[in-house]
């Protein structure tokens, strides 16, 4: 193998690597679940429904009417819930022991119970103990996610942000990016405007992050998530390319019907305004209504604080090793290239 064709190899290997990363779960694991209270419990009145899957660090306190039902149809990241469908490190605790229905996502695995189920779709309940760790380390995941939070709110805007004049109660966040724009919103605009995202041909499909500022957020209070002027909602393809990046904020209370990701990790996330359509990671959650599976599938920058998944960081390695073998395949040609005299 000559020099020139070990370095297109390694660059070749090198590349492969970066973009399986890139390809890889937004939220690692954690793409797998609709709700995920990192460091809290998820709080919800009696038949609330989640159609995805529901992780807590601490307590699962709803006897949910639904959990799972809407895995089905879109699935993408469900061979990283290692078959669960709920996932309770503190426990299981609903009242008068009430029953939850698990249609869809697999089993549960909690450290305590208080409660029955309904396996319709073949799964059972693990203790800790008689099954294993958790299949979530909360700990590393609430460090995780709240360095990726940190990492989002650090880029640099490229998207405008203007009040619509034709309609006062609009706020218009423009992007042309054709792969990812980065808008910032601040939490009072949030609270009282309405956001319309306005794409182009040239940006359909790319993945858009709001980075709101603020330590405690209303979200919407005064309407919903709209893409060029269409309200979001199950039956469009552009939520599950939203994300909402709360870097600081210790409360966000969503008042309306919200389609979109949301990244909270150190907030009470609570939800009383309508459905929500995407992942809601945060610090604990209050659910009054329903939350509609709509996966994020956005491509998130890789940040130089990212470590490689265990795939990724093969191929990564590989790209090393190829790289020291051509620094040796140098020290060997000048070893053996004649001296003229």
């Amino acid at each position: 193998m000559t020099i020139k064709s070990a370095a297109i190899l390694s660059t070749f290997f090198i590349a492969s690597c970066l973009g399986a990363y890139a390809s890889s779960a937004p939220f690692g694991v954690l793409s797998a679940y609709n709700l995920v209270a990192l460091s809290g419990n998820v709080v919800g009145p009696t038949g609330s429904d989640v159609q995805g899957r529901v992780a807590a660090s601490g307590q699962i306190l709803t006897a949910f009417s639904s959990v799972g039902a809407g895995l089905s149809g879109n699935d993408p990241y469900g061979s990283l819930a290692n078959g669960y469908a709920m996932v309770a490190a503190g426990g299981v605790n609903v009242p008068s022991g009430g029953t939850i229905q698990i249609n869809g996502g697999g089993g549960v695995w909690a450290t305590t119970n208080n409660a029955k189920y309904n396996f319709n779709d073949g799964g059972a309940l693990t203790l800790a103990g008689k099954g294993g760790t958790s299949p979530i380390d909360f700990a590393a995941e609430q460090k995780a996610m709240t360095t990726l939070a940190s990492n989002l709110a650090g880029l640099k805007a490229n998207g405008t942000t203007t009040v619509d004049t034709g309609n006062q109660t609009w706020l218009d966040l423009n992007g042309t990016s054709s792969t990812l724009n980065v808008f910032n919103v601040t939490a009072s605009q949030l609270a009282s405007k309405e956001l319309n995202f306005i794409t182009n041909s040239s940006d359909k499909g790319a993945t858009i992050i709001v980075n709101v500022t603020g330590s405690a957020s209303e979200v919407l209070g005064g309407g919903a998530v709209m893409v060029n002027g269409q309200q979001e909602g199950d039956q469009n393809n552009d939520n599950g390319l939203i994300l909402f990046n709360f870097e600081t904020a210790t409360s966000v209370a969503i008042n309306a019907q919200f389609d979109a990701a949301v990244l909270a990790p150190n907030a009470v996330v609570t939800a009383s305004g309508g459905q929500l359509g995407g992942n809601i990671i945060a610090a604990s959650i209050g659910l009054t209504d329903e939350a509609h599976d709509v996966p994020f599938e956005g491509v998130l920058p890789i940040f130089a604080s990212a470590i490689p998944e265990p795939g990724s960081f093969t191929l990564l390695a590989t790209g090393v090793f190829l790289l020291a073998g051509l620094g040796f395949m140098r020290r060997n040609d000048k070893k053996t290239v004649p001296v003229r005299l």
